[in-house]
């Protein structure tokens, strides 16, 4: 009689018996169908209202999560300012309401002081990373129970707008502008008065002579018509548009190993893909504002576009670290060769100086 040898096979985790050296050897059990990846489901909203460009990154960013995760980890926009005041919506994410927030630095200082430094650099968002400064913002923004993913954004700048002209700097003194705290230290030091209101407010603000002029990206007059109530660009731009994506930190730690590189690998494509976006976004904007809707370019002499910039680049940041003085000043040395008042970045001009 034959010997009978048995090898023992492991297959999906279930033991298969092969039996040798008979005329009847038994069949191998077929495997164990496969488990299906857990689907997660994420909520996130936005600071501005669903059709606002601003967004773009942010929905460029879900449409790739859900193809590279193969719908295994989604994200569901449950809304925008409607939904949660734009500056109350971090706080709102931190406490678990939502999981995900499209939003600008200056909208959650409360919560993170560090966060509008972000948009002190300027440039390509892939050396910034390399040079490690992403990974700065996240430490920094993890001890308060938020994940800092990366930027929806870039290549935009952000300017002051006027309804009248200003030859040099001299010529702000006085002024009332519309601002937010990431160039609230410019308009200071510019001797004119910063004032703060949401952005819907801007329109009938400057209609009423409640301001002079206001701070805003290059990017998004047209849409709220703001042409309209005002009529010069000041150049040179300074600073860089940065949208940041951040997330409910446990939510994050909930996450497989397999989501979270999902999440961390489609984040690093949207800044690619922002670089280019963004730029072209402006550039068609600006050429709109200034050759369909008469705006006209506010260029301040060499001199004074030096010294405009070195205080809107001091000033903030001196302001900054001043609020964050744990994570201030190692933030700004990393972040120094990204943030330079001159020369400006070419997307802070409309031509070159």
């Amino acid at each position: 009689m034959g010997t009978r040898l048995t090898i023992v096979l492991p297959i999906v985790g279930v033991a298969a018996l092969v039996v040798a050296g008979t005329s009847a050897a038994q069949p191998a059990r077929a495997p164990a169908p496969a488990k299906p990846a857990e689907k997660v489901v994420l909520q996130g909203v936005t600071a501005w209202v669903k059709t606002f460009p601003f967004n773009d990154g942010y929905f460029e960013f879900e449409r790739r999560l859900a193809q590279k995760s193969g719908g295994t980890l989604t994200v569901t926009w449950k809304g925008g300012p409607e939904v949660v005041p734009p500056f109350e919506q971090a706080a709102a994410m931190r406490k678990g309401v939502f999981d995900l927030l499209n939003t600008t630095g200056s909208y959650y200082t409360q919560l993170v002081p560090e966060a509008p430094m972000f948009d002190l650099l300027d440039g390509p968002m892939a050396p910034i990373r390399a040079a490690g400064v992403v990974e700065e913002f996240d430490r920094v923004n993890q001890k308060q129970g938020v994940k800092f993913l990366g930027s929806t954004s870039g290549n935009v700048a952000f300017g002051l707008f006027l309804k009248k002209p200003a030859k040099t700097i001299d010529d702000f003194k006085g002024l009332k502008i519309r601002s937010i705290p990431i160039y609230l230290p410019l308009i200071e030091r510019l001797g004119a008065s910063p004032v703060t209101m949401a952005p819907a407010e801007v329109y009938p603000a400057l209609e009423r002579g409640v301001v002079d002029g206001f701070g805003w990206p290059w990017a998004q007059v047209e849409p709220q018509r703001l042409y309209e109530v005002s009529k010069y660009i000041v150049e040179p731009g300074f600073f860089t548009v940065r949208e940041v994506l951040i997330m409910n930190l446990a939510t994050w730690n909930r996450l497989s190993a397999e989501h979270k590189k999902l999440l961390a690998e489609t984040i690093v494509e949207v800044e690619r893909w922002a670089d280019t976006h963004f730029k072209k976004l402006y550039v068609a904007e600006v050429d709109r504002l200034l050759n369909r809707h008469g705006m006209m370019v506010n260029r301040l002499p060499l001199d004074q576009a030096r010294r405009y910039r070195e205080l809107a680049y001091q000033g903030a940041w001196d302001r900054f670290v001043a609020a964050a003085p744990e994570n201030g000043p190692k933030i700004r040395e990393r972040a120094a060769p990204f943030s330079r008042a001159w020369p400006p970045h070419d997307y802070h001009v409309l031509k070159p100086y």
